[in-house]
């Protein structure tokens, strides 16, 4: 055998490697990596902008204060967060609560970030504020029904001008969802159950124009379905407005304008957004997915 020949038969077969690792395996920030069934699903949904998958690495787990919340997603930019807290109210490496998002198989666990106080904060992106939108998370409630009533931002991307979205647990113990629509007022869509604490719940939020959907899952249940229609039109966060309604992005608390407040209780994973409404029929895909353990 010739060595040219030799040379030649070792690249062919990189090559064939390289191309089957294309096909099968996802782009992920720092190069190439196997991505969970969930995440596949959202990181090649063609109008996803930003997602964090909240399963970053810190030096100090239980105090990851000033640590980056990557985000995957690198169209139209990458739009990573910052975790801010004191030790203890916020916590990453915590055991995923996905079933459906582990990468490499079974056998590799997922990860989570849990918030009792802290946040990730995201600087105000006009791509993460579109006039058409879907916002969704997964979350695991760590409160008891009995703990004193209180409001518990999930995501928020508000003003107190009436501009923005929002997505909670009202005191009620009910998630609801929030979009501005102008003058300091918002349309408020309630979930028509109670939130299941102790389990992971699916949350999402899409709005097509005319329509906010809240859609509502745990893990061990059914997806519920809650459509409003707003009375006016929706308004985004915008930098350009007059006065700007420009804010930054919260995960785990949450308040109109920049002013973190209304601190979530628990564990929080793979939070997207989309520069469109999602159809019922992908959310129930994302859902039944997630749900489901590899």
């Amino acid at each position: 055998m010739s060595a040219s020949l030799m040379v030649f038969i070792p690249l062919a077969v990189l090559g064939l490697v390289t191309a089957l690792c294309f096909v099968g395996c996802g782009l992920h920030t720092g190069g190439i990596d196997l991505l969970g069934p969930y995440q596949d699903k959202v990181f090649y949904d063609p109008n996803i902008v930003a997602c964090w998958p909240l399963n970053d690495q810190a030096e100090l787990p239980d105090n990851p204060d000033g640590t980056p919340a990557v985000d995957i997603i690198k169209t139209p930019a990458q739009f990573n967060g910052t975790y801010t807290g004191t030790a203890g109210t916020i916590k990453v490496q915590q055991p995923g609560i996905v079933p459906g998002d582990v990468p490499g198989g079974s056998s590799t666990a997922s990860q989570c970030a849990f918030f009792n106080g802290g946040l990730v904060q995201v600087a105000f992106q006009q791509s993460l504020n579109p006039a058409k939108f879907t916002v969704e998370a997964w979350v695991l409630p760590n409160w008891n029904k009995n703990d004193p009533p209180a409001l518990r931002a999930v995501l928020v991307s508000a003003t107190s001008a009436g501009a923005g979205y929002a997505l909670f647990a009202q005191s009620d113990n009910v998630w609801e969802a929030q979009i501005g629509t102008g003058n300091g007022n918002f349309f408020s869509l309630k979930a028509t159950q109670p939130i299941e604490l102790g389990v992971a719940n699916y949350l999402a939020l899409t709005f097509d124009g005319t329509t906010l959907t809240l859609f509502v899952g745990p893990v061990g249940g059914s997806l519920a379905t809650t459509p409003g229609t707003p009375p006016t039109s929706f308004v985004p966060e915008d930098s350009t407005a007059t006065p700007s309604t420009a804010t930054p992005l919260f995960i785990g608390t949450g308040h109109p304008d920049a002013t973190p407040g209304n601190p979530f209780n628990g564990f929080i994973q793979d939070v997207a957004i989309y520069k469109d409404a999602l159809s019922a029929s992908t959310i129930m895909d994302h859902f039944n997915t997630g749900r489901t353990a590899a």
